[in-house]
């Protein structure tokens, strides 16, 4: 499955290219400071379905519902949900798009787990679930499977590797919508007659 950093980054493209206006090179620090919640909102939306590592850290396993009814489209759409409502009420107005960019950066977290080279039975995630009880995984996965079998494999080059390519394939994504976002509004001249 993607770290928390190939996740994160999915879902704050998202939320800069949704909900982040365009052509604020001079005032960004100022917008960003007033807006903070935009992109925290989309951050948490995104690593939403990992909270399934709670219950299995709690008992001394943290995969043991790791992939289950925590990585379903319904369970992604439902945190989606709550966050924006989580947004709404610390917040007040929030941007138009706000609610599908949280449902869609919370089902990115579901795409991503697809996309993984799982390397552990059962292989995939119950994506459909309650309609289906199938694990389903990518026949050609993206992302390459963390080593998370103890807190030394956590910090092993194999995850360094695995993390360093997540960042090699959601960066460039983020920083083309970051460079769009930053780049003055052209202002096109009257037309003569």
């Amino acid at each position: 499955m993607p770290s928390t950093v190939g996740h994160s980054l999915i879902g704050l493209t998202l939320g800069v290219a949704c909900l982040v206006p365009r052509g604020l090179p001079t005032h960004w620090r100022d917008w960003l400071r007033a807006n903070r919640g935009t992109l925290l909102a989309t951050f948490i939306a995104a690593n939403a379905c990992d909270l399934d590592y709670v219950p299995g850290l709690l008992i001394g396993a943290p995969n043991y519902l790791h992939r289950w009814l925590g990585h379903t489209v319904l369970w992604a759409a439902l945190a989606g949900f709550v966050v924006w409502l989580l947004w709404r009420r610390s917040a007040g107005r929030l941007p138009r798009w706000a609610l599908p960019v949280l449902l869609a950066a919370a089902v990115s977290h579901i795409l991503a787990d697809y996309s993984d080279e799982d390397t552990r039975a059962p292989f995939g995630i119950l994506a459909l679930w309650p309609f289906s009880n199938e694990f389903m995984v990518s026949a050609q996965p993206l992302f390459w499977s963390l080593d998370k079998s103890s807190l030394a494999a956590v910090f092993s080059w194999h995850n360094i590797r695995t993390v360093a390519h997540e960042i090699l394939l959601t960066l460039p994504p983020f920083l083309a919508v970051l460079f769009y976002k930053l780049r003055p509004m052209r202002h096109d001249a009257a037309p003569t007659n």
